[in-house]
């Protein structure tokens, strides 16, 4: 804090310090980082202070009360120095506490195409992530672990009418009305950014308190796993109501 403070306006933790800060690595460097919009005029003991012309206000956030730069931003400046495994440990672990942004990492890394760490940082994701599937490709493999599974096939994009959510209701990827099941198969370009995390779990409360049972599969699990899932499906079809 008394880092992100003597810098003042338009700057924040950067680099390993917000990475820290966010809990993307370990605290273990001796000084402070600081990404400023603007040339800070003093130096001061303890703390490396780097321009970035480029930083604009949505790039900065402030966490546990301290101003540092966005996840996104910090994913980009660690790329530029450090280690892939570093990286890539870091990117894996931004997803597992759900503060990893596709759609707003993917929007960075255009706009600061060409500064380092980029490159890096999309082969690590693009590695990460594998080829996602299409919507068209996620729905049929679906149909066909449905089959193989030997349940019933389900309506797929139907209309839903369910009081206290946007538009009066909505389309689930796939539903079992005689089931009361609802199975959602999430994408990272579909369901990538914080608000349709949040939006996603709010209707699925709404859902259980219907008497749905809502269960998530990713694409990479359709992909990869489809013997899983139909064991899934199975199961839960069985024990319906």
């Amino acid at each position: 804090m008394a880092a992100a403070l003597l810098s003042g306006p338009a700057s924040g933790l950067g680099r390993r310090s917000s990475a820290a800060l966010l809990d993307l690595v370990d605290w273990d460097r001796p000084t402070t980082d600081i990404v400023a919009a603007k040339r800070i005029a003093r130096t001061t003991p303890g703390i490396r202070a780097r321009l970035a012309r480029n930083l604009t206000p949505s790039d900065l956030m402030v966490h546990r009360g301290i101003p540092c730069t966005t996840v996104e931003w910090t994913l980009v400046d660690l790329a530029a120095s450090e280690h892939p495994g570093v990286v890539k440990a870091a990117v894996t672990r931004a997803e597992k506490l759900r503060i990893y942004d596709g759609r707003a990492m993917a929007e960075l890394l255009k706009r600061r195409r060409g500064n380092r760490g980029v490159a890096r940082l999309r082969a690590i994701i693009d590695a990460l992530e594998g080829p996602e599937l299409t919507r068209n490709d996620l729905e049929r493999r679906f149909k066909t672990i449905c089959r193989r599974a030997q349940v019933p096939q389900p309506l797929c994009n139907s209309w839903l009418p369910l009081d206290g959510v946007p538009g009066g209701g909505f389309r689930p990827d796939f539903l079992w009305r005689d089931g009361g099941l609802i199975v959602e198969t999430d994408g990272q370009t579909d369901h990538g950014t914080r608000k349709a995390f949040e939006d996603d779990r709010a209707r699925d409360q709404r859902l259980m308190v219907e008497g749905f049972r809502v269960v998530r599969f990713t694409w990479r699990q359709v992909r990869y796993d489809p013997a899983k899932v139909a064991s899934i499906l199975r199961s839960l079809l069985a024990s319906a109501p």
